[in-house]
């Protein structure tokens, strides 16, 4: 069941913003304002418990009967028309639905509301298009700036569609579509009033995928998946929402299919155990994370399995004993980190197994060699 719309409160903050001079930059006169609260009170004649499918429905209705998007394929409205689509299968909170159509009427000058047409290319005050041999866009003038609000479209310059979108007040809204010069489709993106939501998928310039992930409010969400150009999975990211952020579980692999790591992240920092691999899915990394930084055991290997290096870390620095072999299992260098750096006596070894020399630090510095 959908959620229910407050529609007195929508009803007084449209009226508030379409017939009070003193909440208007420019006067309305006093037709316009009677005009505007007879449609009101035609387009919310509804139920309280009215879904808002059947507001949009009821809008879409009462801008087709006005003329505003019949015979105006490229208009300024056509951009609503194609939005209210992409909105009706949306499952929204009350409170999102409720901006969003507020967001919708408020986008609407007093004389659309007031049921004046567009036909015969007569274009509202505050409305003009920008049209160059590689762009077309419209835009509309608010508090004295000029937005971008409606259709855009980008081509390269041998004529073909690069960019294909639409704003609303500035912020890109809807669906965006990118494509190459020779004609391959790029990029699909999904905005709502200028934030990431619903699906985004990327393609490699010969049609191979290349990533896809859906958004709900600027945030990744569900399973996000990237490919490798040749088609093999290059990693897959499960994003789970919580409390106080969103946590996710991360998986990549080599062009080969072999695994290469795996790892956790909080709000996109990693946050948790780390493990890497060799192609011979050998373990070549084993750490942890805290808030983006190294904390804990460091553990590193050769391709063979030979300790390579084992550290202690706080909070991103090195901290406690440290100790570093060649690949022939030859002690390289062992000594102690403190806040600031190497401290104390560093002993250092040839891989042939005998010292090269003993060096004296104090936070981080050479005191003797």
């Amino acid at each position: 069941m959908e959620p229910t719309i407050d529609f007195k409160a929508i009803v007084e903050e449209l009226r508030d913003r379409f017939t009070d001079d003193e909440k208007n930059s420019k006067p309305v006169n006093e037709k316009l304002k009677e005009r505007t609260r007879v449609n009101l009170a035609r387009l919310l004649e509804s139920e309280p418990d009215t879904s808002m499918n059947a507001i949009l429905d009821k809008l879409e209705e009462r801008w087709r009967s006005d003329g505003l998007i019949n015979g105006n394929k490229d208009g300024a409205l056509a951009v609503f028309s194609k939005q209210l689509m992409q909105e009706k299968n949306m499952r929204l909170g009350a409170t999102m639905q409720q901006q969003l159509l507020i967001s919708y009427l408020s986008a609407c000058p007093v004389n659309w509301m007031a049921g004046e047409s567009l036909a015969e290319g007569k274009l509202t005050p505050g409305i003009r298009v920008i049209s160059t041999p590689t762009e077309h866009y419209w835009v509309m003038m608010v508090d004295g700036f000029e937005q971008k609000h409606g259709t855009y479209a980008r081509l390269h310059r041998n004529g073909k569609k690069r960019v294909d979108g639409s704003y609303f007040y500035g912020k890109k809204n809807g669906l965006w579509q990118y494509w190459t010069k020779t004609g391959w489709k790029i990029k699909e993106e999904s905005y709502l009033m200028g934030k990431k939501h619903r699906l985004w998928i990327q393609w490699y310039a010969k049609g191979n995928k290349k990533s896809e992930g859906c958004y709900e409010n600027d945030r990744p969400v569900k399973t996000h998946r990237q490919w490798h150009e040749n088609g093999v999975v290059k990693s897959e990211t499960i994003y789970q929402k919580k409390e106080n952020g969103v946590s996710a579980h991360r998986k990549t692999w080599t062009r080969s299919g072999k695994p290469h790591s795996e790892y956790a992240l909080f709000n996109d920092k990693m946050h948790g155990l780390y493990i890497s691999w060799y192609p011979n899915e050998q373990v070549r990394v084993e750490c942890h994370y805290d808030g983006g930084r190294r904390q804990g055991k460091y553990l590193e290997w050769y391709s063979d399995g030979e300790p390579k290096a084992e550290h202690n870390y706080d909070k991103g620095c090195k901290i406690g004993t440290s100790n570093e072999w060649y690949e022939n299992r030859q002690m390289c260098a062992t000594g102690v980190y403190n806040t600031k750096g190497k401290d104390g006596i560093w002993t250092y070894w040839q891989e042939s197994g005998a010292i090269h020399s003993h060096i004296t630090y104090r936070d981080g510095e050479i005191v003797e060699e």
